[in-house]
């Protein structure tokens, strides 16, 4: 046998017309012609791994582990095809079983309006002022002007502020006002102090001021740093139940997918339908814990941002590939369409019946299509109610239609905040079939 670092790569078979003929010299020489072999196909391993990895980095930069070992097994094919140099072969996981959650923060669109509306109210009333205490010196009609643009952007803001509106506003301030401010300063000494300080609390690149905006993002950073990090710490726990696709992402709140079935793992018969259902009931409890950590910050924060989370439930599989375009994962199945678009759609269902977001403070929003989902995903809701993580208050709602997506339910839980977030190890005795679970 041919070893390579600890693997049979390959097998010398010498044969000959009469047996015993190879005689002492003869092994010394096929133990050298052995030695000379296994350096030449280590050489050649080695730099089929090298071209491996430069395929991979160059048509698909980052993987995640656990599916390393098959974008490894197409670029080794690809390797050694005559297709070599065009695009690689899709990279398919078929039959494998989505898990979305979301931890949203609450009014987030609303709060961030309201920052950017309270810095030009503060930073309009600056310059209303300046350009007043500059009249006493020079009564210029185009300053008493400025004067009167001033007031009445600052009417409009009182109003409101669009996305449209912040556009027009800072575009107003550093084409007519900030040049004004030069002649202003000149009138007085107590003048150019006061429109020195003015420059110095707007920012030189937009021209405006962000001193509630800042506190606003501060706060929105805050919360996705803790609940990331959280997710992160979590995951090597997960990992342990059973290998499995999972990413996460950062905005206004933190959403995560996970892909979880036996074309994701490479040793396939290692995969059982149970390790599903713990996933599910991690992917419960982390929500929780993401619920207290964002709780936890409530008081620390410098706006009180609040959070509420939300999980889709898809019980039928479905096919993810790479895309090479996007350099990312993307769900691929035709019967996949109604999940995407409950995926993009989610955050705005609303209660049938009632004028109300079903997304609530500190609480738990399950949304499912059938009367299976339901009964699964209620007993894992008693589960973590025995556990202490979610209180007794729970409704169940039907929700309107949203576009293109009909028959709605969800259940509503109430989070307790106050409970500790759980140990990863939880996670692994849950995979021992500890910790009164044993009814999975």
């Amino acid at each position: 046998p041919v070893i390579y670092q600890g693997t049979m790569v390959g097998l010398i078979d010498i044969s000959g017309p009469k047996d015993h003929e190879v005689d002492a010299i003869g092994r010394k020489s096929l133990l050298e012609l052995k030695a000379y072999l296994e350096l030449l196909i280590s050489n050649q391993i080695t730099n089929e791994n090298s071209e491996i990895e430069s395929i991979i980095r160059k048509q698909c930069t980052a993987i995640h582990p656990v599916i390393e070992w098959k974008f490894h097994d197409t670029a080794k094919h690809y390797n050694r095809s005559k297709t070599k140099g065009l695009r690689m072969p899709p990279i398919v996981f078929r039959d494998v079983h989505p898990l979305y959650g979301l931890s949203v923060i609450q009014e987030s669109s609303h709060l961030r309006k309201k920052s950017i509306q309270q810095d030009f109210k503060s930073q309009l009333r600056h310059l209303k002022d300046i350009f007043q205490a500059s009249l006493a010196y020079n009564r210029l009609p185009f300053l008493e002007h400025l004067m009167f643009e001033l007031g009445e952007m600052k009417a409009q803001v009182d109003q409101g502020v669009e996305p449209g509106d912040e556009v027009v506003i800072l575009s107003f301030l550093r084409e007519k006002v900030h040049p004004s401010l030069e002649m202003v300063r000149r009138l007085s000494s107590s003048l150019e102090k006061e429109v020195s300080e003015y420059f110095s609390s707007v920012h030189n690149d937009i021209g405006g001021n962000n001193s509630y905006r800042e506190e606003f993002n501060k706060s929105v950073r805050m919360i996705n740093e803790s609940i990331m990090l959280y997710l992160h710490q979590e995951q090597a726990g997960a990992q342990k139940v059973v290998p499995h696709y999972f990413e996460k992402h950062a905005s206004y709140g933190v959403r995560h997918s996970l892909f979880v079935g036996k074309s994701i793992i490479k040793d396939h018969h290692n995969y059982h339908v149970s390790q599903l259902y713990n996933l599910r009931i991690w992917q419960m409890l982390i929500m929780c814990g993401s619920a207290r950590r964002s709780a936890q910050l409530v008081d620390k924060i410098p706006i009180k941002l609040r959070t509420a989370h939300m999980i889709l439930v898809q019980a039928s599989p479905v096919a993810i590939e790479f895309d090479y375009d996007e350099k990312q994962m993307i769900v691929q199945s035709p019967e996949s369409s109604r999940y995407e678009l409950l995926r993009k759609r989610m955050l705005r269902a609303t209660i049938k019946g009632a004028n109300e977001y079903l997304a609530q403070p500190d609480t738990l929003s399950i949304i499912f299509s059938n009367d299976q989902e339901r009964q699964e995903y209620l007993n894992y809701i008693s589960f973590l109610q025995w556990k202490g993580y979610l209180t007794k208050k729970m409704d169940e709602f039907l929700l309107n239609d949203l576009k293109g997506l009909q028959g709605l339910r969800a259940i509503r839980v109430l989070i307790n905040t106050s409970k500790p977030e759980y140990s990863n190890l939880d996670i692994t005795q849950m995979a021992e079939g500890k910790d009164g679970i044993e009814w999975l």
